[in-house]
């Protein structure tokens, strides 16, 4: 494969494996709407799962490339979800799902930090709170230079800014 092709393939593949991991976590948002102990603790064991295939990526180097070497040359002309981008797209799902749960349980640990008073009716909104710390982990805080937000939650609680902690410095790590 020439190299314009190989890119043009490797970006087709991570829209296409976004658009999926996307699209199962709208519908689960939209499904789970009350707090079960059980939903907590999946979504926290599969946020667990997700950092420990990332970790075996960042401590295995060669088994990462080898992962992605071997989806470029099965690459064809069918939709296929890479599972070389499920621990990376998963963690940040996960954690919107984690944070969503969480919000249920204590609606008082997150507010609004938009200019409107909106109450948090839309699920999405913690998928984007999730995208949203994402990019200023992984783009170098060009948001958080220009004081601009793509999600309208924030919180102040101890906990779940640790939380953020963890989840924005390992991506950080992870795409270092």
């Amino acid at each position: 494969m020439n190299k314009t092709k190989t890119a043009i393939w490797f970006i087709y593949d991570i829209i296409f494996s976004f658009l999926i991991s996307n699209a199962l976590a709208i519908l689960i948002l939209n499904k789970v709407t009350i707090f079960k102990w059980y939903w907590l603790i999946l979504f926290t064991m599969a946020f667990l799962v997700c950092v420990y295939y990332m970790l075996t990526f960042i401590k295995n180097e060669k088994r990462l490339l080898r992962s992605l070497k071997d989806d470029l040359e099965s690459a064809d002309s069918r939709l296929d979800f890479n599972l070389t981008y499920l621990p990376v797209f998963g963690f940040i799902v996960t954690f919107g799902l984690l944070n969503q749960q969480i919000f249920i349980l204590d609606p008082t640990l997150f507010f609004s930090n938009s200019y409107h008073n909106w109450p948090f009716d839309s699920k999405l909104d913690f998928l984007f709170y999730s995208y949203d710390n994402f990019i200023r982990a992984a783009c170098l805080d060009f948001l958080e230079t220009y004081n601009f937000h793509l999600s309208r939650i924030s919180s102040s609680n101890f906990w779940i800014l640790t939380l953020l902690f963890f989840y924005k410095s390992f991506l950080a790590i992870f795409f270092i």
